[in-house]
């Protein structure tokens, strides 16, 4: 559990650690100038072997190194990852990733990502994706995709894109793009584009489009078009093309059209 530096082992050609369960200090075979294979089948944690530096640069002075064999059965890459209560058949890399509560064949790749109480099935790649509370079978890709800031990203949701839906997207909803849905994404609703869907948008909303239903979008809606929709549209109204139904669209009203509505 300590610093291994086993650099005096000339003729070593394989080295097989078949029953450890951590490794919490360095392992640098930094001279095994022979050694062609090294088997970790049954390692369930590396504590900071990985974290101070790629296992290439780790191991860089074994020229004859050709096989380097991580174990299925490997759950924990980083500092703090996966530290408390991870679950069965989940990957936590990076550090302090699925931190703490980290629910069964969830998967957390960043820093801090799916660190407090990843959901099971779960699935957060990113710096902060999916930080707090990840619903279960949610996605969250990108820095800070699904964060959770006030409250969780809900089961099923889907967010892609830096910091898309970062605050209370709820269950089912998409957010694709950069900060789409970002804030208060309803249920069941669609935001694809730069800051679509961004403020307030409501359950089973769909904006498409640069910034489509950026502000306070209401229920079953749609804006599909660059800046479509963009400001208070109104109750399952619907504004296609650029611009249209731009500010403070009405109830169940159309707007087809460049600037149409607007």
């Amino acid at each position: 559990t300590g610093n291994c530096y086993p650099n005096a082992m000339a003729a070593l050609t394989t080295l097989n650690l078949p029953a450890l369960t951590t490794i919490g200090g360095y392992f640098a075979p930094a001279t095994m100038a022979a050694l062609t294979t090294i088997s970790l089948p049954l390692i369930q944690r590396i504590g900071t072997t990985i974290t101070s530096g790629s296992v290439i640069s780790i191991i860089s002075g074994t020229a004859a190194l050709t096989t380097f064999q991580l174990p299925s059965s490997l759950l924990q890459v980083g500092n703090g990852a996966g530290n408390l209560n991870q679950q069965y058949l989940s990957v936590a890399i990076g550090v302090n990733a699925g931190n703490n509560g980290h629910q069964h064949s969830s998967v957390a790749v960043g820093h801090v990502a799916g660190r407090d109480s990843q959901g099971a099935d779960a699935v957060a790649v990113g710096v902060g994706a999916g930080r707090y509370n990840q619903g279960n079978y949610a996605v969250a890709i990108g820095e800070r995709a699904g964060y959770g800031g006030d409250t969780a990203q809900g089961a099923y949701a889907v967010a892609v894109g830096a910091r898309a839906g970062y605050n209370n997207q709820q269950g089912n909803a998409i957010a694709i793009g950069r900060q789409a849905g970002n804030n208060s994404q309803g249920a069941y609703s669609v935001a694809m584009g730069w800051y679509a869907g961004n403020q307030s948008q409501n359950s089973a909303a769909v904006a498409i489009g640069e910034e489509a239903g950026r502000y306070n979008q209401n229920s079953e809606t749609v804006a599909i078009g660059s800046w479509s929709g963009h400001e208070y549209q109104g109750w399952k109204a619907v504004a296609i093309g650029s611009s249209a139904g731009n500010y403070y669209q009405g109830d169940w009203s159309v707007a087809v059209g460049l600037n149409a509505g607007r």
